[in-house]
């Protein structure tokens, strides 16, 4: 599939690119750096849990898509990256403070709840080229029952004040 024509590029879906990290352990040496997280949900500009509305503030880089799929769970979206479609979102630079924040939000800390995968995926920027980024998906088992997938991948397209 290839993206809409804001994003010109075809985004390149490699299943092995993704690294998943820890919150813990070994992992801790990872956050002493600032690095890209991309955001699709509730995380996202406007919405319940707005990354800009969080301590230590980040710096918004550029609108983003990854290939995958969005699905609705409730007041709040999962992703699962695949090839065949695009979802929507917006990449910031965090630091390593903020990331511990969103660890908490995303249900990793302080003990992981099973929902969510912190992994690096390359994202493609509404401006040109790619970036490594965080990117918070769905752990697949926490998708056992049916769950809507929202077709066109824009989580405030979908929900622009669904659940207030």
């Amino acid at each position: 599939m290839s993206p809409s024509s804001t994003f010109p590029e075809a985004v390149q879906f490699d299943e092995g690119a993704a690294t998943t990290l820890s919150t813990s352990g070994a992992g801790d040496a990872e956050l002493s750096v600032f690095r890209h997280v991309f955001v699709y949900g509730t995380l996202r500009r406007g919405e319940s849990n707005d990354i800009n509305l969080l301590e230590p503030p980040p710096t918004y880089v550029d609108a983003a898509v990854i290939e995958g799929a969005l699905y609705c769970l409730g007041w709040y979206p999962g992703l699962t990256v695949q090839a065949g479609a695009l979802v929507q979102g917006e990449v910031y630079r965090i630091s390593p403070a903020l990331e511990s924040r969103l660890d908490e939000i995303e249900g990793l800390l302080p003990e992981p709840n099973g929902e969510y995968l912190k992994v690096i995926r390359p994202v493609e920027l509404a401006g040109g080229g790619s970036l490594e980024c965080l990117v918070y998906e769905i752990e697949p088992s926490a998708l056992v029952e049916p769950r809507q997938v929202i077709e066109h991948g824009d989580w405030c397209a979908f929900c622009p004040t669904r659940f207030d």
